[in-house]
């Protein structure tokens, strides 16, 4: 990859909200700006020693709107150690479904959507979520994610229904199928080795006409029934939804 630009200092930051799993948005960052030959840290919370060294961009993540104010907070205090309030880049699920929350008189640059078009961070970036997650910078910030030795996976975008209760249908649309199971097991043990664990995202994969191939396909993988990886029992989260009208004797 050709840099068309000098090395950028790039702080990741997770505001100190409660969360479990890792923030896959901040760790395909971590990637792309690696890739292009950046400096990142990654860290969570309002951290002194990070507050108090020369950022050349700041990402700041956002997960529920309840939790906006914490967000808001965070990009405050990171806001004295860049050269613009517009070098505070905050994305995610928070800002993209209530936006106005983040005033365009504060200066912060705010990212909405999933950023799956191209070029959304810079000139030339590709769709965030095809970069693979840099999984090596969960060590960093000293907080335990869980599980700690896991893929993190995405059959399907989307869902097939509009429950007035869910942003999903606002912030992905209708189910779409994506890349194989496989493949996205297949990229990261190139890079990071295997996981033991498998956290399967689908916001409803009871919804995937094609889900008995897709269960078939995660047991081929290394997810059968009693399977063991080191000496060690694996397991499968369907973590996001399980749309109990379609639970069948066969599901």
């Amino acid at each position: 990859m050709t840099n068309a630009r000098s090395p950028l200092n790039v702080l990741l930051v997770e505001p100190a909200y409660r969360s479990r799993f890792p923030p896959l948005g901040l760790l395909r960052l971590a990637s792309y700006h690696r890739a292009k030959g950046d400096g990142v840290t990654f860290v969570r919370g309002m951290d002194p020693r990070a507050r108090d060294c020369p950022w050349h961009r700041v990402y700041i993540s956002s997960l529920f709107t309840w939790e906006l104010p914490l967000t808001l907070r965070t990009a405050q205090y990171y806001s004295s150690c860049v050269p613009s309030r517009s070098d505070v880049v905050i994305g995610g699920i928070g800002v993209t479904l209530n936006p106005s929350y983040i005033r365009p008189e504060w200066g912060f640059r705010i990212l909405v959507g999933p950023l799956d078009r191209g070029g959304e961070l810079e000139l030339g970036s590709p769709p965030l979520p095809s970069v693979l997650p840099d999984y090596s910078i969960l060590g960093e910030n000293g907080y335990q994610y869980e599980p700690r030795d896991a893929y993190f996976v995405k059959t399907t975008t989307g869902c097939i229904r509009r429950c007035a209760f869910c942003a999903v249908p606002r912030l992905e649309g209708a189910l779409t199928p994506g890349p194989s199971v496989a493949s996205q097991l297949a990229r990261v043990d190139r890079v990071h080795g295997p996981k033991l664990h498998l956290v399967v995202m689908d916001n409803n994969i009871l919804g995937l006409p094609s889900l008995a191939r897709v269960i078939a396909e995660i047991a081929e993988c290394g997810f059968g029934r009693g399977a063991t990886l080191n000496g060690k029992q694996r397991r499968v989260d369907f973590n996001q939804g399980l749309d109990c009208r379609l639970v069948r004797p066969e599901t």
